[in-house]
């Protein structure tokens, strides 16, 4: 298995853009949405403190497309472990 196969098997995704498009266009029962300001139930998601934390809407979709192409990243694993 070489180290792409390994990134994809790690996070369980194995086409990434067929992924983003269900994430942003097709599935609505997820919050991302509403975290990238395109919200389909924004009165149930309450996104602001995790958008704060990321540092932004923008900065959130490009953690999730990151997560997506590389497996979850080091800085976030730091933070969810520290």
């Amino acid at each position: 298995m070489d180290r792409q196969e390994q990134k994809i098997s790690t996070c369980g995704v194995a086409d990434i853009r067929t992924a983003i498009r269900f994430l942003e266009e097709e599935y609505k029962w997820s919050s991302f949405r509403d975290y990238i300001g395109q919200g389909v139930f924004p009165e149930l998601v309450m996104s602001d403190r995790l958008i704060v934390d990321v540092g932004g809407r923008e900065e959130y979709r490009e953690f999730v497309y990151e997560w997506l192409y590389d497996g979850v990243s080091e800085g976030y694993r730091e933070t969810i472990t520290a």
